[in-house]
């Protein structure tokens, strides 16, 4: 809503007009409609002379609006809304926030009457009971409260998922139908706690497959997707044309996120950004099931899958070609395939044989790595 006290008057007639900015109708036969609704309240002056409210939790949270700042990992600030709701100017409250009892900070400022301040508290930790968050402020201008109803909230959150140090990204862009000439403006970004910029991507053609290795420090990240086309800004489902979807999970099969074009993991359409918040830590690092070998890099993702998987050559410490063979539990000999020495991965399709466990060996420059791989069938 929008105070519109300091542009009245009274007895005077007031004109409000909606105003937006130029649109441009990229489906032709597809007109835009626009209904507004609006109601004017009016209220009389303060009923209290100090009254501070807790008007929002901002993080953590699991209230979807706020899903682009949550999850938030321990060493993350909560971000609280305060407001004003007393006669009197608010130059300072308490704010206690965390798990019970929580800790206390000493807010400062200036606030009229209806006036709000975003509040970037120190960081708590969260993971005594990651369930219950609760923010409550006092004390306004240091005397109590005189309508305490309105001092506090509780939130629901969630921990961000814990993932090994090696993600795999697969992205399927989108196109628009409409115009051919247009570019889908889709890129993405990997984000530290300091809001260092560690990975990204971008510039990509519509209608393709990109796959992307991202290997991380222990820490806390963000993953950012963002779409960048200069009108529309739908994410990776077009108003017209064919959809995308973007799935990052971990060399463990941690899903990260899952943005699917329908159903309950619905994220493609995140208009201009998604963002999701996880932890690294190497206590979830890659698991290699057996490893006889002095060649280190070689991973297989997803595992387990549903018949097809790729062996990643990626940070493999070879130089020659790597012979790689996959046999069933008995030994029998399901694939051989000859790797370039410049080659990153191989995509493998075991998806015409029988579920189950297979063994992935892999030898080159007089060394060998062995592991496992299984197949759940379709």
């Amino acid at each position: 809503y929008f105070n519109i006290s300091s542009l009245v008057a009274p007895n005077e007639t007031v004109t409000i007009d909606y105003d937006m900015q130029p649109y441009v109708n990229l489906v032709p036969d597809k007109g835009a409609t626009y209904i507004v609704h609006a109601q004017m309240l009016y209220a009389s002056g303060p009923n209290f002379e100090n009254n501070a409210a807790m008007e929002a939790i901002q993080r953590p949270t699991t209230e979807f609006r706020m899903r682009r700042m949550n999850p938030i990992c321990d060493e993350s600030s909560p971000i609280v809304v305060i407001r004003n709701v007393g006669r009197n100017p608010l130059t300072r409250a308490n704010i206690t926030y965390g798990i019970m009892p929580g800790r206390t900070f000493s807010w400062t400022g200036n606030l009229a009457f209806n006036e709000t301040d975003t509040v970037v508290l120190p960081a708590v930790d969260l993971s005594a009971n990651p369930s219950n968050f609760f923010a409550a402020v006092s004390e306004p201008n240091g005397v109590a409260d005189e309508y305490p109803r309105d001092n506090a909230m509780v939130t629901q959150f969630a921990l961000p998922k814990v993932s090994s140090g090696t993600l795999f990204l697969s992205l399927r862009t989108d196109d628009y139908a409409n115009d051919p000439s247009t570019t889908n403006g889709i890129r993405y970004e990997v984000v530290d706690g300091n809001d260092n910029v560690v990975h990204s991507g971008g510039e990509f053609e519509d209608r393709t497959i990109y796959r992307d290795t991202i290997r991380l420090a222990d820490g806390c990240y963000r993953f950012i997707i963002y779409d960048e086309f200069e009108f529309l800004r739908d994410g990776l489902i077009p108003i017209r044309g064919t959809a995308g979807n973007y799935t990052l999970r971990d060399s463990k099969n941690v899903t990260i996120i899952n943005g699917a074009s329908n159903g309950p993991d619905y994220f493609a359409g995140f208009g201009d950004r998604e963002v999701t918040s996880f932890v690294v830590t190497s206590a979830s690092g890659v698991e290699v099931i057996k490893d006889r070998s002095a060649i280190a890099g070689i991973s297989i993702y997803p595992n387990p899958n549903r018949g097809k998987f790729i062996v990643d050559f990626m940070d493999a410490d070879h130089t020659s070609a790597l012979n790689v063979l996959i046999t069933d539990i008995n030994g029998r000999e399901i694939l051989s395939r000859v790797v370039d020495s410049l080659a990153t991965e191989l995509e493998v399709d075991l998806s015409d044989q029988t579920a189950g466990t297979y063994v992935v060996s892999v030898a080159g420059d007089g060394r060998s790595w062995l592991g496992k791989v299984v197949t759940t069938g379709k």
